[in-house]
């Protein structure tokens, strides 16, 4: 019998340069909305900033609202631009969507407050932040921030190159840290169905957006190939799990 070890090592990937599931900066980029005029907008908004009490609020008194607003209206704006670049392709929106992108990855954490418990090897319940000594979680903020990132490197890479190259290895060195290595590195996050705890959404949701990210950005043909085959098994779990209602604890 093939070990999943074995078949493992059949799995053929596409490359980075070979998957090209978007049409990217320079290329004919159809959608359906006109997202220039509300560029122009948003690359004059203000970098909302992110305080630490605000994400204390989740321990202090049950809000997450307040935090995740704020990262949701910087994560808002910065899609905006991006698109609106894609549509236009003449470099107006690149300064803006640079400071934005920089400040995704000086961003301490992407994971949201209220997610803070759900590490792996440590019980992090009783922590108003994120404790600097405990290991990587990958949460639903956390790996749809990652795949947003991945993304944008994939359709601006050109221009991002052109105008600041550490940018980009600062993006994918972010990516490896936050997303990649620790969804190679443990199979212990209860999401990913390899231990006795159910899973749930979570489980596409997480490895679809990191799968994503590895097929856009990873360019280390095994760690690719080992990313895929990971969120394959993983999948599998919630496959196997979820009822022909299609739903679970948190819904449909």
């Amino acid at each position: 019998m093939t070990s999943l070890k074995d078949l493992s090592r059949t799995v053929q990937v596409l490359s980075r340069e070979d998957y090209r599931p978007f049409p990217r900066w320079g290329e004919r980029f159809d959608l359906r909305k006109n997202y220039v005029p509300l560029a122009e907008e948003a690359a004059n908004q203000p970098l909302l900033s992110l305080p630490a009490t605000r994400y204390m609020d989740f321990q202090r008194n049950g809000n997450r609202s307040r935090y995740q607003d704020l990262v949701n209206e910087n994560r808002r704006l910065l899609s905006v631009l991006v698109l609106a670049e894609c549509q236009e392709a003449k470099g107006r929106f690149i300064d803006p969507i640079i400071d934005r992108i920089w400040a995704m990855c000086e961003e301490s954490t992407w994971i949201i407050p209220a997610s803070l418990n759900q590490y792996p090897t440590v019980d992090c319940t009783a922590y108003e932040l994120p404790h600097p000594d405990t290991y990587t979680y990958i949460d639903l903020s956390s790996a749809f921030s990652g795949a947003m990132l991945a993304i944008y490197l994939y359709l601006l890479r050109e221009p991002l190159e052109k105008e600041s190259p550490v940018l980009v290895r600062r993006v994918e060195r972010e990516l490896g840290e936050r997303l990649f290595d620790p969804f190679l590195g443990t199979d212990l996050m209860w999401w990913m169905g390899f231990t006795s705890h159910p899973v749930n959404n979570w489980n596409p949701w997480c490895n679809s957006n990191a799968l994503l990210a590895f097929m856009l950005v990873e360019d280390d043909p095994q760690r690719l190939v080992d990313g895929v085959w990971l969120s394959m098994q993983s999948v599998d779990y919630f496959l196997n799990y979820i009822k022909g209602d299609g739903a679970c604890e948190e819904g449909a």
